[in-house]
């Protein structure tokens, strides 16, 4: 895991973080992170013991995506299912 998280720390436009570092940077709540992992709003970058770490550049942008749908009435559900669709390339 350690090469994992190394080799993509050294790509020029991600940037690894912990979910610690992250809940601080962004002032979110660690529930809401794990949540949002859970349900697949999010993804992890990688592991290490039970430290998660996670692209900080696409954090950033799905919250900013999620807190924008979010203003204009959608549900985490639907929100998810979007998002998950774009992934699909549906």
């Amino acid at each position: 895991m350690d090469t994992l998280i190394k080799k993509v720390e050294s790509s020029a436009e991600k940037r690894i973080v912990s979910a610690v570092d992250l809940v601080k940077k962004l002032d979110i709540s660690y529930q809401t992170l794990n949540y949002y992992t859970t349900i697949g709003l999010l993804e992890m970058a990688g592991r290490k013991g039970r430290t998660r770490f996670y692209n900080e550049n696409d954090v950033i942008e799905r919250l900013e995506r999620i807190k924008a749908l979010q203003n204009k009435g959608y549900t985490l559900r639907l929100i998810n299912e979007a998002i998950g669709s774009a992934k699909r390339g549906i």
